[in-house]
């Protein structure tokens, strides 16, 4: 959406509302959510998009969010995405077993990633988590990618606000090609963001 392409430019803050919701989902204490409310509130450049991840490692990773039942596709994802040199972050592959708080480890992990990919499928829209990593990107600022892989209606394999998000068509035969659009623009997104931190 329009609201959403704003946020990402850093041209809009975020609505009160938005910044209380997401504060209530993520539990924070008061003095985490006064936090979150004075940055939410802060003027950003419209560059502050391009800053580097917070991570240690020196290649930023793409952060994979998806439900169980697109695990087959998303394993295909992974690898293609290796074979392009961009690295993506998945929960099955990067969170650690043990982790003592495993939904701080997906905060920290969207917070450390250039961007998000959505894989979108009828089973998308009932994950109770899809949403609120959709808003944690949106709350840093990352952009999200939207790769459609089945279904029959857009709108309905997607969280409502979301449906407006440009995305690509990559189900059954139009996977291979949507991939290489998707590859190249994580790639070309990639460069800008690392020559910009430089």
């Amino acid at each position: 959406s329009r609201g959403v392409l704003y946020l990402e430019r850093g041209a809009r803050q975020p609505y009160r509302d938005t910044v209380r919701r997401l504060s209530d989902a993520l539990a924070l204490s008061e003095g985490e959510r006064a936090a979150l409310v004075a940055l939410a509130r802060q003027p950003r450049s419209p560059d502050s998009r391009l800053a580097a991840p917070s991570s240690l490692d020196d290649h930023p990773w793409i952060y994979i969010a998806h439900v169980q039942q697109d695990a087959v596709l998303v394993e295909r994802l992974n690898a293609d995405l290796r074979r392009h040199d961009i690295i993506p972050w998945s929960d099955e592959h990067d969170l650690v077993p043990g982790t003592p708080s495993w939904e701080q480890a997906l905060r920290d992990a969207i917070r450390g990633a250039s961007a998000l990919v959505l894989v979108a499928s009828p089973a998308t829209r009932a994950s109770r988590y899809i949403g609120d990593e959709l808003r944690i990107a949106e709350l840093y600022g990352r952009r999200v990618y939207p790769l459609w892989v089945s279904g029959e209606q857009w709108i309905e394999c997607i969280p409502l606000g979301w449906g407006g998000l440009p995305y690509l068509d990559a189900r059954g035969s139009r996977y291979a090609a949507e991939f290489t659009v998707l590859a190249a623009e994580l790639r070309s997104m990639m460069f800008v963001r690392g020559s910009g931190s430089r």
